[in-house]
């Protein structure tokens, strides 16, 4: 597999957005990019969709506006970047948080299967006879 720059992939997917998806009602082309960007549209400001079932019935589906679809048109026309996730060495990172709450849930199964103690174990300790 070729290894592409972060630029070289820019490159390519501009391109590739310049070719043509669809065509409009009106018989005008469509770009991929202009596909897109209308499909960002619709889901930021909710669209109904139709189709069909298994049994071939049409039906009607209306799909609610998404709350990051319209984040990212505000983002994009005020200028503003996409934002980077980026994890601090600082702070707790997703997989040990994830190891954290495992071993908390097996603690707690193995507290209820354990039978209830109170206190330290009852055992004699050996006498050391003279």
């Amino acid at each position: 597999m070729a290894k592409f720059s972060q630029r070289s992939l820019t490159k390519h997917l501009a391109e590739l957005g310049q070719q043509v998806h669809t065509v409009d009602d009106d018989g005008n082309p469509l770009t991929k990019e202009q596909a897109l960007a209308a499909l960002l549209w619709n889901m930021a400001l909710g669209y109904e969709e139709q189709t069909r079932d298994d049994e071939g019935t049409l039906k009607t589906v209306k799909h609610k506006p998404a709350s990051w679809a319209m984040q990212a048109i505000w983002d994009r026309r005020e200028g503003r970047a996409a934002p980077t996730i980026m994890e601090d060495e600082g702070r707790i990172k997703a997989a040990d948080k994830v190891r954290d709450l495992a071993k908390n849930r097996v603690n707690a199964l193995a507290a209820k299967a354990a039978p209830a103690m109170k206190g330290p174990p009852k055992f004699k300790p050996k006498r050391k006879e003279p």
